[in-house]
């Protein structure tokens, strides 16, 4: 539900790569387990999750390096055996899509997928979802809302996104936006999604929208962002062909 992202004293210790051996299912990910924590080789290779991860990838980020490396190590206690409350937060909702869209139909494409996926989930307001993406004429922070008087965002799990100003800049988010509008959650270590521009408060431009979202041409391209992570979820470097479709962030107005 949350990101692995705070030492022993409290203190969050922002993006860290941790030591894990195990793939995005928790499973061992064998051979790349240092040779069971007892090698420090170049030739030997270790699993890595990431602090800033959600499910999946906390524990496998898609990276592996050599044994001679130095990562964090999570730390559980064993002595607590009472089940966690979660109590949920108030807000307004945001999920990303499972249906992945194809740029050759527009925005309007989009938001009809964040509104089917919240019929079929039964949330409220189900038509005031819309896509959070750029365009060359608008960004996709001034489709909502973002006022800092405004409502905060949650996942359909209840567990807050973020206050609106900070989905707004594209900065880390208190947990991701990695939970479908169903209920099941983003577990691949990919978890790409179409953005358009360099932070949600941007304008994009033609190069950065796949053509305002009208083109699969494998030629243009456009901007992606990560939806297993709290830091780089809008990922102002990230780019890729627009004959690959990607899931979309919605959120309710």
């Amino acid at each position: 539900m949350n990101s692995l992202d705070l030492d022993e004293t409290g203190a969050n210790v922002g993006r860290q790569n941790v030591w894990t051996g195990t793939n995005d299912s928790g499973t061992a990910h064998v051979p790349n387990t240092c040779g069971d924590w007892t090698l420090a080789s170049g030739a030997s290779f270790g699993e890595l999750g990431s602090t800033t991860g959600g499910a999946g990838s906390w524990s496998d980020d898609a990276t592996e390096t050599d044994c001679f490396a130095l990562a964090r190590i999570y730390c559980f206690d064993t002595s607590h055996v009472t089940a966690l409350t979660v109590i949920p937060a108030t807000g307004r909702i945001a999920f990303v899509s499972n249906t992945k869209f194809a740029t050759s139909l527009g925005v309007p494409a989009a938001d009809a997928i964040c509104q089917s996926e919240a019929v079929g989930a039964g949330l409220p307001n189900s038509t005031q979802f819309l896509a959070l993406l750029s365009t060359s004429t608008a960004a996709a922070a001034s489709r909502f809302d973002m006022s800092p008087t405004s409502a905060a965002y949650v996942r359909p799990d209840g567990i807050k996104v973020g206050d609106a100003p900070t989905i707004a800049s594209g900065a880390t988010l208190d947990s991701g936006i990695w939970q479908h509008a169903d209920g099941s959650y983003v577990t691949e270590f990919a978890g790409a999604v179409w953005t358009g521009s360099t932070s949600p408060n941007v304008t994009g431009v033609l190069t950065s929208t796949c053509q305002d979202w009208l083109s699969v041409n494998p030629g243009d391209t456009g901007s992606e962002g990560v939806s297993v992570v709290t830091d780089l979820w809008w990922n102002p470097d990230m780019s890729t062909s627009c004959g690959r479709p990607l899931q979309v962030f919605c959120l309710e107005q």
